[in-house]
């Protein structure tokens, strides 16, 4: 009914009690590979295209701007920053991306609308 009032039972990541997160879950096992590399205090500024493909991303770090290319690149970066993300690099509706001066890479209806992002 779009109120917050009461109670109830909601899903949460757990494992033994413990909050099970994406670090936790998939990087520890995966962290001695030698084709993966992991950056933090790094900000993804825009996705990388080779024509119609993404092959990376630009991210800030220290000041300077870097790119990181990959064989496949999956956007992971939440309810906020995915799209934003994909609007910085041109994808989404072109009346937006004109008004903020982006040139439009590919028109794509819905990117940025209707936003929504759990309380909790």
């Amino acid at each position: 009914g779009g109120t917050n009032e009461g109670s109830g039972y909601f899903e949460v990541n757990q494992r033994r009690g413990v909050r099970w997160n994406t670090s936790k879950a998939f990087l520890r096992s995966v962290g001695r590979r030698p084709n993966l590399r992991v950056v933090t205090g790094a900000e993804a500024e825009k996705l990388d295209f080779d024509e119609a493909c993404v092959t990376g991303v630009v991210f800030r770090m220290g000041g300077q701007l870097h790119r990181a290319r990959a064989g496949e690149t999956i956007l992971a970066a939440g309810a906020i920053n995915s799209p934003k993300l994909l609007e910085l690099s041109g994808v989404g509706r072109p009346d937006v991306l004109g008004t903020a001066g982006i040139p439009v890479r590919y028109a794509l209806a819905g990117v940025g609308e209707n936003l929504q992002d759990h309380l909790q």
